[in-house]
């Protein structure tokens, strides 16, 4: 049975996601076009490495876990760390936050 809401949510995070997009569309519209070139290059050189170190965790993820864990798993990243990382994730992953926090603190 499709359900319209799973429509609605996934529309939602790819315009949060891209939303870049619409920011680098009013950089563009400032430059000069002897520059242009470059954020032409550029534009296709960021889209390259990206989808390049996309499939290279999707790669990773598929080498340390089995499909059922993935599938079954609400955030793969963190289970692929938890797997990869074994007992020092949880020490990891407090001193990320302890990070953040005295960051966000302190400035």
């Amino acid at each position: 049975m499709i359900q319209i809401g799973n429509y609605v949510l996934a529309f939602y995070s790819a315009t949060f996601a891209f939303n870049g997009v619409n920011m680098s569309i009013n950089i563009v519209e400032e430059i000069k076009p002897p520059l242009m070139r470059n954020v032409i290059v550029s534009i296709f050189v960021s889209i390259a490495t990206v989808t390049v170190f996309y499939l290279l965790a999707n790669f990773a993820y598929l080498a340390v876990l089995t499909p059922t864990e993935i599938l079954a798993s609400e955030a793969v990243a963190v289970t692929f760390a938890g797997e990869l990382l074994s007992g020092r994730f949880k020490g990891i992953s407090r001193s990320c936050i302890l990070s953040n926090f005295f960051q966000a603190s302190f400035g």
